[in-house]
């Protein structure tokens, strides 16, 4: 998750879109594809399905997406509707991001 929000605030500080900056970090495709799938979860886990959707399909959009990938990519499709009301080890509702910012997913090279 650390990798996740270093790449975020990259991308924000610098306008640069979620590719780019993952580009920035020299990430293979499987990881820029799971971080895309982090921030996905996390825009489902904030009610903003609509967001979450484009960076799942933007996903499973791609070629050359490993088994791990692919597993993830269902494990989320089936439990979208579910990720707003996550509860964490304790059952307690986990608090949701106050803020999300939309960042272009862009293409890859």
């Amino acid at each position: 998750m650390e990798l996740l929000k270093q790449v975020k605030e990259y991308a924000i500080e610098n306008r640069v879109s979620f590719e780019e900056a993952c580009n920035h970090f020299k990430l293979n495709n499987e990881a820029k594809d799971i971080l895309k799938l982090l921030f996905a979860k996390e825009y489902y886990t904030a009610a903003n399905m609509k967001q979450g959707d484009i960076y799942l399909n933007a996903v499973e959009t791609t070629k050359g997406k490993t088994h791990r990938t692919e597993e993830m990519i269902e494990e989320i499709r089936e439990r979208r509707q579910f990720y707003q009301h996550y509860l964490d080890s304790n059952g307690k509702p986990v608090e949701k991001v106050k803020t999300l910012y939309y960042i272009r997913p862009g293409k890859r090279y």
